[in-house]
């Protein structure tokens, strides 16, 4: 093809792929906004996760602030580990199997799932669009999938 400018043919290529948002890269560009109060974030998931599930308080055995500082650095380091699944997945089932230790069951992983995903789309705003919650949705199932062994 000619293109305007230019004496001698060019070739142009299409790239393919863009109609698609990049998973990691939606959750990623969202999780400095996420966590920007780390502490505020993670005192209204167990506060959400108290109300709608009681029973589980009992598992958690620490300190709730010091409970929702581990939650905010492991999701921290979970979405950063996407972009290397493989390395990222056999930690994700070690720690499902520290929790299936502690007492965590199928159902609460649905419920956490669910809570996290609400709590993420209040922290996030108006920045919460329809492919930033289809990208979260996604990374979540990968994490969650992984862990519910």
């Amino acid at each position: 093809e000619v293109l305007k400018g230019k004496d001698e043919l060019m070739t142009v290529y299409e790239i393919l792929g863009y109609t698609n948002p990049d998973v990691n890269f939606g959750v990623q560009s969202t999780l400095n906004l996420l966590l920007k109060n780390e502490a505020r974030f993670a005192e209204k998931f167990y506060a959400k996760v108290f109300e709608r599930a009681p029973e589980v308080k009992s598992l958690f055995q620490e300190n709730i602030t010091e409970q929702g500082k581990m939650l905010t650095h492991m999701l921290r380091g979970i979405i950063y580990g996407l972009s290397r699944p493989e390395h990222l997945t056999l930690g994700l089932r070690s720690l499902g199997e520290q929790h299936k230790f502690y007492g965590v069951k199928h159902e609460h992983y649905v419920l956490i799932k669910e809570i996290i995903y609400e709590s993420i789309e209040e922290e996030l705003g108006q920045a919460f669009t329809p492919d930033i919650a289809k990208a979260w949705n996604t990374a979540l199932d990968i994490i969650i999938d992984a862990m519910d062994v």
